[in-house]
């Protein structure tokens, strides 16, 4: 029976890989980036890439810039905009199947055609499968929001073979620097040359003017925001216990992202306004300009736009110390 699903799957597969194929052939030769993205899903990382994007479109006009998306995206917040300033190509379906050495060979001859290429990859395990078909003179550039303990980070030692080929390491903190200067030194890869290349870059923070004395402090009650994703790294089950601790308190609790609720705890869903996923600007703003304190319960962060959003309009960070969360 598995082996009837698997041969159905594939059948289906079929049409969407040519479908991909011939439009990887058919990029122009005169492209300047490629880019290799997991998600355009709600994120931090995901409005740091639609950035970079906005800045680089400028300069690059669409048909010369190339994004591959190398996950499958649990909602479409940034897909339009994406789909907008790129050409863009989701080749998730390609993890498990017979066809990903095949795609890799031809992505990497498209990119090696074009005369000055650059290749940027953030958090995908293609860059570094791709590095090896590269031309020398091909630029690549490894952006990293958050460092994973070496136990789980297949992606920091997949890339140490290829450290010389890094021209630049982008990093958003010194705490990652530092993460990947004690893995260098692990793996002796210490050279100055290495470590010179490892750049940090602090994500850009665009606030409107705002008045900060027209913030309204008055308590109780005391507004406690969270805004982010569904994802086993926030720890959302962590909020419903915080909530029910303080269930007698007149405190109250608002989560912004998408299928929050299906995290907490039914028990403690009682105790949270859930506001779904918010992807209008202002109406973001004025949740914060509401609130007192912005909550970070993750145990993997890079640097929370959140926070500092938050923060930019007077809601005091409350975090767990990690990542860059103690620089901030």
């Amino acid at each position: 029976m598995r082996k009837l699903q698997a041969l159905v799957n594939h059948i289906f597969l079929l049409p969407k890989l040519a479908f991909t194929w011939f439009g990887i052939k058919a990029i122009s030769d005169q492209t300047g980036l490629f880019c290799f993205f997991p998600y355009y899903q709600t994120g931090g990382s995901e409005r740091v890439h639609a950035d970079i994007l906005q800045s680089v479109s400028e300069a690059i006009p669409r048909e010369h810039l190339i994004v591959f998306f190398t996950k499958p995206s649990d909602s479409n917040t940034f897909k339009s905009f994406f789909y907008r300033v790129a050409r863009c190509f989701e080749i998730a379906g390609l993890d498990r199947s017979k066809y990903r050495q095949i795609f890799i060979r031809l992505i990497s001859r498209v990119i090696n055609n074009c005369p000055n290429p650059t290749v940027l990859g953030a958090n995908a395990t293609y860059l570094y499968e791709i590095i090896p078909y590269l031309k020398a003179s091909v630029r690549v550039i490894d952006l990293t929001h958050s460092f994973v303990p070496e136990s789980n980070n297949p992606i920091e030692l997949a890339s140490l073979p290829y450290v010389h080929r890094l021209a630049k390491r982008v990093v958003i903190n010194q705490a990652v620097k530092r993460d990947y200067e004690r893995l260098y030194t692990k793996h002796g890869l210490a050279q100055k040359e290495w470590l010179e290349r490892i750049e940090v870059i602090h994500n850009q923070l665009s606030c409107p003017p705002w008045d900060l004395a027209k913030k309204n402090y008055d308590i109780p009650p005391l507004r406690v925001l969270f805004v982010g994703r569904n994802s086993p790294e926030k720890r959302i089950l962590l909020l419903g216990q915080i909530a029910h601790e303080l269930r007698h308190e007149p405190v109250e609790f608002t989560l912004v992202g998408p299928q929050l609720a299906q995290r907490v705890d039914p028990e403690h869903r009682d105790y949270f306004s859930f506001q779904g996923e918010i992807t209008d600007p202002e109406v973001l703003i004025n949740l914060y300009k509401k609130h007192h304190v912005v909550l970070i319960t993750s145990r993997r962060e890079g640097f929370p736009l959140v926070l500092a959003e938050g923060m930019a309009h007077g809601a005091l960070p409350m975090a767990t110390n990690v990542g860059a969360l103690l620089n901030m």
